[in-house]
């Protein structure tokens, strides 16, 4: 790497680290991490973060912790990005309680969350059948202006259906018609299937009701729901 005597410098060190990550080899960026420190070329928050979104991918959480926390250590402040990969992570694992407290930290930072911070929260709380943490921090997304994914809606939609909150259902359903347009009449008897499926035909049937109020199905079509 130094060729001609030419002394890489920490953007040298970085392209190779990126690239090395890109590609899925972990342990090969991590080889110049160590060659970089032993050459007395300090890393940045640029290798930092790259390294930590490479780690979190791989499922290593924690070791994306011990990352975040040697930022700090150096001197450095998390950026939004850092945040985010790292409460992304922790809710992909189940880990409320970590991603909370990363979550307050961020704000403590003086960083505000966006609509990925808020949409990693959400799918955590769904995942974790937290159904009212989920509602309450989807509306606040929604009060904040953010737009909200799709997949977002239907996760809340299902969590608040599992546990028997059928009007609250019913009124994300409505948001999620008026927010979301150029979406298909079956996608939303998808999700009203999909909620008969899983045992839930009170709330399905509540669901299909909002449909026809919001105009989206007629009140007539046949629509079989059987779990």
């Amino acid at each position: 790497m130094n060729h001609a005597n030419c002394e890489p410098d920490v953007t040298a060190y970085n392209i190779f680290i990126n690239y090395f990550c890109k590609y899925g080899h972990l342990d090969q960026a991590i080889g110049v991490l160590e060659k970089m420190v032993s050459d007395k070329c300090f890393p940045d928050i640029v290798t930092y973060n790259t390294l930590l979104n490479a780690i979190c991918k791989e499922g290593m959480v924690e070791e994306a912790l011990l990352i975040a926390r040697c930022i700090r250590e150096n001197g450095w402040q998390l950026v939004r990005i850092t945040y985010n990969t790292l409460i992304d992570a922790l809710a992909n694992k189940g880990e409320v309680d970590k991603a909370m407290t990363l979550f307050d930290e961020m704000s403590s930072d003086g960083i505000s969350p966006d609509d990925i911070t808020y949409g990693s929260l959400v799918m955590c709380f769904c995942r974790k059948n937290m159904a009212e943490e989920a509602l309450e921090l989807l509306n606040r997304t929604l009060a904040l202006g953010f737009q909200v994914k799709v997949t977002t809606f239907v996760m809340v939609i299902q969590a608040l259906c599992r546990d028997s909150k059928a009007e609250a259902a019913a009124d994300i359903l409505r948001v999620m018609v008026s927010e979301i347009k150029n979406t298909s009449n079956s996608f939303y008897l998808s999700i009203v299937r999909r909620v008969a499926k899983s045992g839930r035909i009170e709330e399905a049937e509540r669901l299909l009701q909002e449909l026809v109020d919001c105009k989206i199905v007629k009140e007539d079509s046949p629509v079989v729901l059987s779990s």
